[in-house]
């Protein structure tokens, strides 16, 4: 059976989390932004990076040695932009479903629905920038129509003070 995408708001209906689950999501969280942080130093990392491009603000770097598979590559980009942090994340906010949504149609070129299943750690005015959930997307492949969209849960982490 084929789903109409996007999905309608309420679509799934999520059990509670436990709160041993929710400490789980939460440590998961802590040590992936550990992980991400090291490996995106591009000096006196655990990655050795080496610059593919750098034209105006734009550098791309190719990390050596750090693919899952023998073929696969990881990159990273860095770019400098004039602006206040609190414009970047508006810019990029999904904590709720029409959030989600709204991010898709603004960024998700491959993106085809996002809907925000649990939130593990809720934004706070003492933080207003952290939150940490568990969402579901559909991506679609270059070749729509040739190949099946997929589906996808992710555990989404912003953990910017």
């Amino acid at each position: 059976m084929s789903l109409k995408l996007p999905l309608p708001p309420g679509f799934f209906q999520c059990p509670p989390l436990s709160p041993d689950d929710n400490a789980r999501y939460l440590e998961i969280a802590k040590q992936s932004v550990q992980d991400l942080v090291a490996k995106a130093r591009i000096r006196d990392g655990p990655v050795k990076w080496t610059m593919l491009s750098n034209e105006c603000d734009l550098k791309i770097y190719k990390g050596e040695g750090t693919g899952t598979t023998a073929n696969s590559d990881i990159h990273c980009a860095a770019m400098e932009t004039v602006g206040q942090l609190d414009e970047v994340m508006r810019l990029y906010r999904t904590d709720t479903t029409a959030q989600a949504k709204e991010y898709v149609q603004r960024f998700g070129r491959a993106l085809v629905d996002a809907i925000t299943l649990y939130t593990i750690l809720p934004r706070h005015p003492d933080r207003p920038n952290n939150c940490i959930q568990i969402k579901w997307m559909v991506a679609k492949s270059p070749f729509d129509g040739l190949v099946t969209k997929r589906d996808f849960c992710l555990l989404e982490v912003h953990p910017i003070t």
